[in-house]
């Protein structure tokens, strides 16, 4: 976030989420990003990676209830270094920097 723009970090129970609330022209921003890290879901059963996924979506959304609850017309940015191929969301393709 510039430093021109009054940034508030949330409190969201996660290591690799931060969320902050800012204003830009008269609304309201909650800016979500997500980290997910590749290397450590290779261990991981399909199963698992479900429910990791569903843990960070719910996770994401008690945070959006919780700031619209305050204003309704809040806008959710969710950014992360997601892909396609991320064998989170049941994709197959492993890198070979990785493998």
């Amino acid at each position: 976030v510039s430093k021109d723009i009054k940034a508030i970090q949330l409190y969201i129970d996660l290591v690799d989420i931060t969320a902050v609330r800012v204003y830009i022209s008269g609304r309201k921003l909650i800016i979500v990003l997500v980290y997910i890290l590749d290397i450590s879901l290779l261990i991981r059963t399909r199963e698992e990676n479900l429910e990791e996924l569903s843990s960070r979506l719910q996770a994401i959304n008690r945070l959006v209830q919780q700031e619209r609850l305050y204003n309704l017309y809040t806008e959710v940015v969710v950014a992360s270094n997601f892909n396609r191929h991320n064998l989170l969301w049941g994709g197959s393709y492993i890198d070979s920097i990785v493998s």
